[in-house]
């Protein structure tokens, strides 16, 4: 053998020498859980000697691979599944060497779950809008704690909630879980389930027209809804009072009042709802007015006193006829005639039942509030101390002297509308509305006016 030979015989028992199996492979932090869709972090295991080649098997998850130098694992797992034992075997021209470790691939539990709008304020017994909310990741069960308001509902799979909450709720921080096998995430929503504020009210008869001093028949407004505050504005008439939990209106009366529109508003913690009446108060007297309308004025032709009551009361022919019954100040020679002086022959056993005015009473104009004279005993009233029945000058029939003693013209007892010489049947008396002396019941001409020629009545309460 040559010194050539020798020295490539050396080399190659030298290689032989130098070169080993790898042993002692391991990787840390087996078993492994991976998640779907979720790159891994790269697993180099230890290893005594050098690697020439690695391979697992079986074949390692869709998405993972193994290098084949170094025998790190890397990747992203595209495929669920359950736990499987894999071989790794690493080797070199010597041999090999292995280890088995176990993967599973999860999926991944949901994140990123949101409600926009909360805090939510819902209103009891109407349905609300459903709330969905947004959430990456596979869902499979929802939760809410503490429970969400009665007669709402969390839907398993989407978390959306819906329904229609029944009971009333202050602001409560609800917590969401959504959640699948691998995991859950929650948000916080904030929840407060109010009543609803009432509505409807309604005042049925306004306006109303109550009297001094008389208490009046309770006015129990319709609302819909729960009150628990009821208030007037302006506030009602002295001695009238309002319920603060029915916005009943009840009481007597005891100060006059003009027509006033008052303002009621029924509230409750959640709001309000209002309607307004108007309301008079009126003396507790009978009323006196001039009357006007289609048959105004009129010529001296009622069909007798009879007709002309039946035309004060008449609502359609007197379309200014205040409420009540009325009688016309009107008198003939046989009826409806007043008691003058205390020996007056119309006295005689009282008053004459047929005479139209109380005795001892205070009248009023037709809007209840303006005294115009108070009766004595007989019925009748002296002049000087009385207001004028209108402030308007109007001739009215009355068949009456201004000392309350019958005239005698009277247009045939108030049935003739006749034109002529002056006679009782062609002249009636006139009396004056906006006199406050004896000319209020007759002024000139001494024999009355033609019974063809038109004017008004006084028209008496009774």
């Amino acid at each position: 053998m040559g010194s050539s030979g020798l020295v490539l015989l050396l080399t190659n028992l030298q290689s032989l020498v130098s070169i080993s199996r790898p042993t002692a492979l391991s990787y840390s932090g087996s078993p492994f859980v991976f998640t779907i869709g979720a790159s891994i972090v790269p697993k180099t295991p230890s290893v005594v000697g050098t690697i020439a080649s690695c391979n697992a098997n079986p074949a390692l998850p869709a998405g993972l691979s193994i290098a084949s130098s170094t025998c790190t694992l890397s990747g992203t797992p595209s495929a669920l599944q359950s736990a499987i034992n894999y071989v790794i075997t690493a080797g070199n021209s010597a041999g090999t060497t292995s280890t088995t470790i176990s993967i599973t691939v999860n999926n991944a539990p949901p994140t990123g779950l949101a409600y926009t709008g909360s805090p939510y304020t819902f209103t009891q017994n109407a349905a609300i809008t459903t709330q969905t909310p947004t959430v990456t990741g596979t869902v499979t069960s929802c939760a809410a704690s503490p429970g969400l308001p009665t007669g709402l509902s969390i839907n398993a799979s989407t978390c959306a909630i819906s329904g229609t909450p029944t009971a009333l709720q202050t602001s409560t921080t609800h917590t969401i879980t959504a959640g699948n096998a691998f995991g859950t995430v929650n948000t916080n929503i904030d929840i407060a389930v109010n009543g609803l504020p009432p509505s409807a009210l309604s005042y049925s008869g306004s306006p109303f027209v109550f009297t001094q001093n008389l208490a009046i028949s309770t006015l129990t407004p319709s609302v819909t809804g729960t009150v628990t505050a009821c208030s007037a504005s302006p506030t009602l008439p002295t001695g009238l009072s309002i319920s603060p939990t029915t916005c009943v209106i009840s009481g007597t009366p005891t100060a006059l009042q003009s027509v006033t529109t008052h303002t009621i508003t029924a509230s409750n913690a959640y709001g309000n709802t209002t309607t307004t009446i108007d309301v008079s108060v009126v003396v507790s007297g009978h009323k006196i007015f001039i009357p006007s309308g289609p048959a105004w004025p009129h010529d001296a032709n009622f069909g007798g006193p009879l007709g002309a009551d039946a035309l004060c009361n008449n609502a359609v022919q007197t379309t200014n006829k205040p409420t009540g019954v009325y009688k016309a100040l009107l008198v003939d020679a046989s009826t409806r005639r007043p008691c003058s002086t205390p020996t007056d022959a119309n006295c005689s056993g009282g008053m004459d039942p047929s005479w139209i005015m109380s005795p001892n009473t205070t009248y009023y104009r037709a809007d209840g509030t303006t005294p115009v004279f108070t009766t004595n005993a007989n019925g009748i009233f002296a002049f000087g101390t009385i207001t004028a029945v209108s402030t308007s000058n109007f001739g009215a029939w009355t068949g009456l002297n201004g000392d309350w003693t019958n005239h005698g013209n009277d247009c045939s007892a108030w049935t003739s509308n006749s034109g002529g010489a002056p006679s009782p049947a062609t002249r009636g008396k006139q009396g004056q509305s906006d006199q406050t002396n004896a000319g209020m019941l007759a002024v000139n001409p001494a024999a009355g006016a033609n019974c063809s020629t038109t004017a008004y009545l006084y028209c008496v309460e009774q």
